[in-house]
């Protein structure tokens, strides 16, 4: 179902995935760098396939904290994950016009992942923790890091079972037009996966898809264009993005 929008409304929604979008590294992958070239056991590997990525990675990060791997470690080394390149500057255009624009991020990531990397890189007040749907995290009382779905996913066939994207970006904005009484004038979702296809069908002719080169989801919107509405940014870093936005700004 696409996306409806108000006449009266004034603000734009920015939602963006995480890996690969704002961050550069994929954050589950990356955490792997701990090990140190350390083989996964076999046990572990084979949860990919068997059980979903969700549990995959919990079994990875009981393997780390049985390696001595706690959270101080895993915060410090994700801190060092880069972003896109030209997001910094991409993202300063956004505080500066902060009246206009709602930002959040629909990620299959982690909450610490994602909270630790936009702190040490200072994108907090661009994306409060409220602004932030992904699979919950935290540190147990061992310092092993625990991660549950974000929610159970059992009817869209397009996306996993702990979390549906495109489910997420309506609840958003469902509440944004509860609160305020008005429809987003535009929304942009930004993102490069598979995962973010669902999302990219729920929208509109008045929206936009900014769809990463080189990546998944770009291929798959070209293979059968029709089936998403919205307008398609095809970009490769923060620059494109940032060019894009002068030009969508423009046309206001």
């Amino acid at each position: 179902m696409a996306v409806k929008h108000g006449s009266t409304a004034k603000r734009t929604l920015l939602a963006f995935d995480f890996d690969h979008t704002i961050c550069e590294e994929n954050t589950d992958i990356f955490v792997l760098r701990l090990l140190e070239g350390k083989e996964l056991p076999e046990e572990i590997s084979v949860l990919r396939k068997t059980a979903g990525w969700t549990k995959y990675m919990q079994a990875i990060f009981e393997f780390l904290h049985d390696q001595g791997i706690g959270g101080d470690a895993i915060r410090a080394h994700m801190q060092r994950a880069p972003l896109v390149s030209g997001m910094v500057e991409f993202f300063q255009h956004i505080r500066l016009n902060r009246d206009t624009y709602d930002c959040i991020i629909i990620s299959d990531s982690n909450s610490l992942f994602i909270w630790y990397i936009l702190h040490y890189c200072r994108l907090e007040d661009i994306f409060p923790s409220n602004s932030v749907y992904t699979n919950p995290a935290r540190l147990d009382e061992d310092d092993c890091l625990r991660i549950e779905y974000h929610h159970q996913n059992s009817t869209c066939r397009m996306s996993a079972d702990n979390l549906c994207k495109g489910r997420v970006l309506e609840e958003h904005m469902d509440r944004f037009h509860t609160q305020h009484s008005q429809h987003y004038q535009s929304i942009v979702f930004f993102g490069d996966g598979m995962n973010d296809y669902c999302p990219s069908t729920r929208l509109g002719t008045a929206d936009y898809v900014a769809a990463r080169k080189g990546y998944k989801l770009l291929d798959k919107i070209n293979q059968d264009p029709a089936k998403v509405k919205a307008g398609i940014v095809p970009w490769t870093d923060g620059k494109d993005l940032l060019n894009f936005i002068h030009n969508f700004e423009k046309s206001l």
